[in-house]
């Protein structure tokens, strides 16, 4: 989604770096940018620029000087992108393993993920998976 969102920034970009004083020919902002399912809206609220992501469940607004440090900061960002996908790439492995864990008997999830070899107690992200999946109260 982030390297979507840098392709919308040559859109975006332009309609906040430009000061309203400096710029006559930039007054309406862009028309609406689709990335991935968010919608990006360029407006103001009481006098500030605004960048507005909307998707189906949440609408979050960030500032003017928000979204061009956001831009600032791209080569950050996508450094801590890169370090993330491994992790990514881990977590779909072990998501993977748990449900085919979990197939094996459904009716006693914990207890035939606890006796796979895919338990191990310094296993944070099985710890999450048998809290979020598996009925405390049975």
């Amino acid at each position: 989604m982030w390297k979507d969102f840098l392709v919308a920034k040559r859109t975006v970009l332009p309609y906040f770096q430009c000061r309203e004083s400096d710029c006559a020919d930039i007054v309406v902002s862009p028309a609406p940018v689709f990335v991935s399912d968010l919608t990006l809206r360029c407006g103001m609220i009481n006098n500030l620029k605004i960048l507005r992501f909307d998707s189906k469940n949440v609408r979050m607004a960030l500032s003017q000087n928000t979204v061009l440090g956001m831009f600032n900061l791209e080569h950050c960002v996508n450094i801590v992108i890169a370090g993330l996908l491994p992790l990514l790439t881990l977590v779909d492995v072990k998501l993977a393993q748990f449900m085919h864990v979990a197939s094996a008997n459904p009716r006693n999830i914990s207890e035939v993920i606890r006796n796979s070899p895919l338990n191990s107690e310094n296993n944070l992200l099985l710890c999450e998976l048998l809290a979020l999946f598996v009925d405390v109260n049975p």
